[in-house]
């Protein structure tokens, strides 16, 4: 694997304002030295070019926004590339006047909010998976063997990066020197085009392309809370987690077919949902 990285940033305070951003490149080459096929020891390439922007007052008031263009050979060409940007603000009470008299107490309290775009499923694709692949193999006929070659896979040239909406809400807060800290956080994720192989009749003769068929919805919580302390020379800390996410396939293209068992995809219930006669 070869990664290339290069990046500029800036960071700067006037008064009581600050500014900062970075620009970012990266290329990653990977080779698998011990492919089992023709098509797998191929090179593999992405790349992406990001930027972030933020701007704090006060250290009261926060803001940023950022966004990357990336793209990844599991595509085909003219459907390689995505845009995900994304923003956030954050409001620091524990910093305002007004909140003077807490701080003995309260040493942080920030709301925060998200929302962003993200890409996904290019690790469940192959090498050039956009490509249809051809079998060679040998078939027994009229007594002696001939050579065929049949179309062992489709694909789809115009499915492309999954593109998840995230929405996050959350609240930080850490009382008592900084020794009890926690943070609440309510999220919603919305992926309207999600990569899934839809059941054909088996007159098809291969295997179906993935395609950007399925539309999924997950919303969900998470609350930590830990402690940190010194006894005696000892320093000690101890933290708890507890979380909450439920999903749901509201759109499979029609499609119903399903085997007992475990299933992932169904229309109408979670993912991984688990099924009996």
């Amino acid at each position: 694997v070869i990664y290339t990285e290069a990046n500029i940033s800036y960071d700067r305070t006037f008064g009581h304002h600050n500014v900062n951003g970075m620009v970012l490149y990266n290329m990653r080459n990977r080779m698998i030295a011990t492919a089992g096929s023709a098509i797998a020891s191929i090179p593999y390439r992405n790349q992406a070019i990001a930027a972030r922007f933020g701007y704090g007052y006060k250290e009261r008031y926060l803001a940023e926004v950022n966004g990357s263009y990336t793209g990844s050979e599991n595509f085909a060409p003219g459907h390689r590339f995505g845009f995900f940007p994304a923003a956030s603000v954050g409001w620091v009470i524990s910093n305002e006047p007004f909140f003077k008299n807490m701080t003995r107490t309260v040493d942080l309290l920030k709301l925060r909010a998200s929302y962003g775009v993200t890409g996904g499923a290019v690790s469940e694709l192959g090498n050039y998976d956009y490509l249809s692949a051809i079998t060679l193999s040998t078939y027994y006929f009229n007594g002696g063997q001939e050579q065929i070659a049949y179309l062992s896979k489709m694909t789809d040239y115009s499915r492309t990066w999954e593109k998840l909406q995230n929405l996050n809400i959350g609240v930080d807060f850490a009382l008592f020197g900084n020794r009890l800290t926690g943070s609440f956080d309510w999220y919603q994720k919305k992926n309207n085009n999600m990569l899934v192989s839809l059941t054909y009749p088996d007159v098809l003769g291969t295997n179906p392309a993935a395609t950007n068929d399925a539309k999924l919805r997950v919303k969900g919580w998470e609350a930590v809370i830990g402690w940190s302390d010194r006894a005696g020379k000892v320093d000690y800390w101890v933290s708890a987690s507890l979380s909450d996410a439920r999903s749901m396939v509201v759109d499979y293209a029609g499609t119903d077919t399903w085997t007992a068992g475990l299933v992932k995809v169904r229309e109408g219930y979670p993912l991984n949902s688990l099924f009996v006669y």
